[in-house]
């Protein structure tokens, strides 16, 4: 298994972490909605009116969902939050990772480039498929109010108890959750991506170009597969040279596919040649490391 395979496996498993973290969210504020569901059902049980009088009742009907799309906004607040923090935190990652790769796989000095926060946002702010993830987030928020509206409705009308209403608004947000896990490994995949290529381009003297990669398995998307093992100049992917459909970092929601660097040949050539006359680690301005800490710690990084 390679470095960046390895690397691969980690992400997913940084993925699932966000992952639990959004669930602990969504729980709460579902938890809260629930509060709100319970509390409706008490004034009308202490009232004696039919729950059904609510959909005739535009002014209460509107404080109620006025409730849960305020939980739903400061959830979906929440969640992009957590978003860029973590967008953020995997784009140095990234960066810093593969070039301990490159540098402990080829034993070559590398660059490494000046991380600071305009680089970090210029990155987290560029959209993907025309659609940056606030966006997303915020459209998601707003189908899952539609759908809580849906589900009170139907409890007015159908004459749902509390515990079927409950079961039903619950069931909707775990589908939101899903949805946005979904997002999550989608936007977290194209962050790597991006900081393979930022890693790449800063050391365009030793790399020549960067091949796509799909994670083959079972659930290897077509054009995953087909565009596995096709080499792109450094610049692909980018602003100024854009992916094209089918052959991109993320090509789709869920997306797994990765870079792998190509070193040039002449650059390959030459470190031979110095292997065989023994130039020593330091005048090719390599330092070896058995783990990233130690690389790390040896190149003065603090991230």
């Amino acid at each position: 298994m390679s470095r960046e395979e390895r690397y691969q496996e980690e992400l997913e498993q940084r993925i699932m972490k966000h992952g639990k973290k959004l669930r602990g969210l969504f729980n709460r504020s579902n938890a809260r909605i629930l509060a709100e569901i319970n509390d409706l059902y008490a004034r009308f049980a202490e009232s004696g009116e039919e729950l059904v009088s609510l959909i005739y009742n535009a002014s209460r009907l509107d404080l109620i969902l006025g409730s849960i799309r305020t939980i739903l906004k400061e959830l979906g607040q929440e969640e992009e939050q957590e978003l860029r923090q973590a967008w953020a935190d995997e784009f140095k990652r990234s960066i810093l990772h593969h070039l301990y790769f490159i540098e402990q796989d080829f034993q070559v000095g590398v660059t490494i480039p000046q991380i600071n926060p305009g680089m970090i946002l210029a990155n987290v702010e560029r959209p993907w498929e025309g659609r940056h993830f606030s966006k997303r987030i915020r459209m998601r928020t707003d189908l899952l109010a539609a759908a809580m509206e849906d589900v009170i409705t139907q409890a007015a009308v159908q004459g749902w108890g509390v515990s079927r209403t409950a079961k039903e608004i619950t069931l909707r947000t775990s589908e939101s959750w899903s949805s946005a896990l979904r997002l999550a490994r989608t936007e977290l995949n194209r962050a790597a991506a991006q900081g393979q290529t930022t890693a790449y381009q800063a050391n365009a003297d030793i790399i020549g170009e960067k091949e796509f990669c799909a994670t083959l398995d079972k659930r290897t998307s077509s054009q995953c597969r087909k565009a596995d093992g096709k080499r792109y100049p450094l610049d692909y992917d980018t602003p100024e040279n854009p992916g094209r459909e089918g052959e991109r970092i993320p090509n789709h929601p869920n997306c797994r596919s990765y870079w792998r660097p190509v070193i040039k040949s002449k650059v390959l050539e030459r470190l031979e040649r110095e292997r065989s006359y023994r130039i020593g680690r330091e005048e090719r301005g390599y330092t070896p490391a058995r783990t990233y800490e130690e690389w790390a710690k040896e190149k003065g990084i603090m991230f």
